[in-house]
């Protein structure tokens, strides 16, 4: 007998069928204009599959009979009605930066625009998407396939379309740079650190690698930023992480100038790197410098030039085989906090800047720096200094 798989759910041009259980029962779904505006409606059919779709034919007949089916508005409109003010209002309100506006409304006028703009929302194809994001390269079809499903999520939730086809699992193209994956192991780690001593990478390394700080973040910390505790004999470096490098030149961002508002946070680094810091802070202090990651003349680095000095640098200090850029430095931390010091993984996600899922992460759950330090050092001395 041949098998065939059971029909779960079609998606049609025109409204959906649903076979609710093994025994010929299908639920038609479509959407249609009411006096009172655009509805949702539903009708139950005992049959067969194709008995199920001639109805949903008929149906869709009678609907265009009547002319109160009213055309979907296109992807244009619907961007241009709701979802470029509500990026102009997500930006006004702090909740994305203006670098990520930026990039949201520069890929929909250059490659979402020209292609969906003038089509229904309730017309696109799948296929069509996929011949779309093939002929871009990864990066380009990345950015313009969120941009898409962001202004067909709104256009679902007005009920212009039925779904969201940007949604799908489309094969996306492997065209263009790829950046290195490779993180460091805590032996490979240290050895580079033990390399860059003395160097005025060694910091913001120090930063990243084992305190989980982003690249922009690891450069801007302030001397006044960073305070020790000793938990016993052991000694804990804590690191308010408030203020983010500039990308290519000119003093760090203003205090709180974050990527989003959970990344203002604190962050802590455990021994024996804290140790190291602790010299590091200790030698600022005596030169006066403002910034722990001092590039040599009193200046913080910029994103820019500590990207292409870390590149240049990794040839001499680097681990043979591996590609590891400053961005790799805090997914290695990451790795080493949960798998080798076994640190709990919800208190790593507040140190990351992460909110927790739920109502406790959204509303409830605070931390200060002593507080978060606290946890740490009594997860990292039971779990790995004490194995």
């Amino acid at each position: 007998m041949k098998y065939t798989m059971p029909r779960k759910k079609q998606r049609r041009s025109w409204g959906s069928v649903t076979e609710v259980k093994r025994a010929k029962k299908y639920v038609l779904r479509w959407i249609e204009s009411t006096p009172e505006g655009r509805k949702r409606k539903t009708e139950t059919v005992y049959g067969t599959y194709r008995e199920a779709c001639n109805r949903l034919d008929a149906i869709h007949a009678d609907v265009m009979t009547r002319g109160d089916d009213r055309r979907s508005m296109t992807i244009g409109e619907v961007a241009e009605k709701w979802w470029l003010p509500e990026v102009e209002e997500r930006l006004a309100n702090g909740d994305i930066k203006p670098a990520t506006a930026k990039l949201y409304t520069q890929a929909w006028y250059a490659y979402v625009k020209p292609r969906w703009g003038n089509t229904p929302c309730d017309k696109v194809r799948q296929v069509d998407v996929q011949d779309w994001v093939s002929a871009m390269t990864k990066s380009l079809a990345k950015i313009s396939i969120v941009v898409a499903q962001r202004i067909m999520d709104i256009a679902v939730l007005r009920e212009e379309a039925d779904a969201n086809r940007f949604r799908a699992k489309y094969r996306m193209p492997t065209t263009g740079e790829t950046r290195s994956k490779d993180v460091l192991t805590q032996a490979e780690a240290e050895a580079v650190l033990a390399r860059l001593r003395g160097s005025t990478l060694e910091a913001p390394f120090i930063l990243a690698c084992f305190g989980g700080c982003r690249v922009a973040e690891s450069l801007a910390v302030a001397v006044d930023d960073v305070s020790f505790e000793r938990k016993g004999s052991e000694l804990f470096a804590i690191v308010a992480v408030h203020r983010q490098a500039s990308a290519r030149n000119g003093q760090p961002r203003e205090v709180g100038d974050m990527k989003n508002r959970q990344s203002n946070r604190a962050t802590v680094i455990p021994p024996p790197y804290s140790e190291r810091l602790n010299e590091i802070y200790d030698t600022r202090i005596a030169e006066g410098s403002r910034w722990i990651a001092d590039r040599g003349d009193g200046e913080a680095y910029s994103c820019l030039k500590a990207s292409a000095e870390w590149k240049a640098r990794w040839r001499e200090v680097g681990v043979p085989g591996k590609k590891v850029n400053l961005q790799n430095l805090r997914p290695s931390w990451r790795t080493m906090a949960e798998v080798t010091w076994k640190v709990n993984d919800r208190l790593l996600e507040l140190m990351m800047g992460h909110t927790l899922p739920g109502v406790t992460g959204k509303h409830y759950m605070r931390q200060d720096g002593e507080t978060l330090a606290d946890a740490f050092a009594d997860g990292y001395l039971a779990n790995y200094r004490a194995s």
